[in-house]
């Protein structure tokens, strides 16, 4: 496994590519990142099957993924941009801990910026009272510079998810897609069949102008 430092990889896939490309897939968001960040480079070698950053990161981003879903119809968990600690102070007075839990999102894939410096992931709970929100929204941003997105949980279990993978074309058309659904709260997984979750994600992939491969995951909210 190698690290998904540019000064790392970059050069590996270059020797790569001089032995003949291929077809380059990403198997991991921080590798994703760095292919699409470096896509003008290695699409001289490879095929590639993410488009350039400035397309990807709208979908990496949790607060321009969301907005593109509402734009194209497609339900959004409730979620805050803090802009600054007064209007942080705001949006924890105002949350529901009674009925609801909170994460802590950041972009996944940038080594540099994961919501738990512990974990890498990009992704952590919030906290189950407003002082615990407010002390680890300020945290990240003494790291990183900038607020993390609080979204609301949407409840149930893992196995409750539908993940939609799909292959769109330059013409932001589907080619191909599949669903799956995890077996239990492990990483298994079964096919299953759910035209609604292929036609939101066709509608959201194309909303941000993506091509290629992408996976993107829904859970329906059962209240």
């Amino acid at each position: 496994v190698l690290d998904p430092a540019a000064e790392t990889l970059l050069p590996f896939l270059t020797a790569l590519g001089d032995d003949g490309g291929g077809i380059l897939i990403a198997v991991h968001d921080k590798y994703l990142v760095l292919a699409s960040r470096h896509a003008d480079i290695l699409s001289r070698r490879f095929t590639l099957t993410m488009p350039r950053w400035d397309i990807l990161s709208r979908l990496m981003g949790p607060e321009r993924l969301y907005a593109i879903a509402r734009q194209h119809v497609v339900c959004t968990p409730p979620h805050f941009m803090p802009e600054d600690e007064a209007d942080l102070d705001r949006i924890v007075g105002d949350l529901d801990f009674a009925r609801s839990r909170y994460a802590l999102k950041t972009t996944p894939g940038i080594a540099a910026e994961p919501a738990d410096p512990v974990t890498g992931r990009a992704t952590r709970p919030a906290g189950s009272d407003a002082s615990q929100v407010r002390r680890n929204c300020l945290e990240i941003r003494t790291r990183l510079g900038r607020f993390p997105l609080i979204a609301e949980i949407v409840p149930g279990q893992a196995n409750q998810g539908v993940a939609v993978t799909m292959l769109v074309d330059h013409g932001l058309a589907p080619v191909l897609a599949f669903c799956t659904q995890r077996l239990g709260s492990d990483f298994s997984c079964e096919s299953v069949q759910d035209p609604e979750a292929i036609e939101a994600a066709a509608r959201v992939l194309r909303g941000a102008g993506h091509t290629g491969l992408a996976t993107l995951e829904f859970r329906r909210d059962p209240r």
